[in-house]
């Protein structure tokens, strides 16, 4: 539902979905989480309108709950 319509419009759009999220560790023991806000750059870097992309949106507001942002 929400990836399908962004990769309809741009197909060079598949390079960013699957959404991805990296959990990693430092040397020093911190646990650390990075994602990118993929409406931003499916919006701004590839053109798809904002419409199309706005159920994408919804994944990075609860990734930034997750993460405690």
């Amino acid at each position: 539902k929400g990836g399908t319509p962004a990769m309809q419009a741009n197909p060079h759009a598949a390079i960013e979905l699957p959404l991805r999220v990296v959990i990693w560790q430092d040397d020093n023991g911190d646990t650390h989480i990075d994602y990118q806000d993929a409406s931003t750059v499916l919006e701004f870097d590839y053109g798809v309108a904002h419409n199309i992309v706005a159920p994408v949106s919804i994944l990075t507001t609860l990734l930034n709950e997750v993460v405690g942002n």
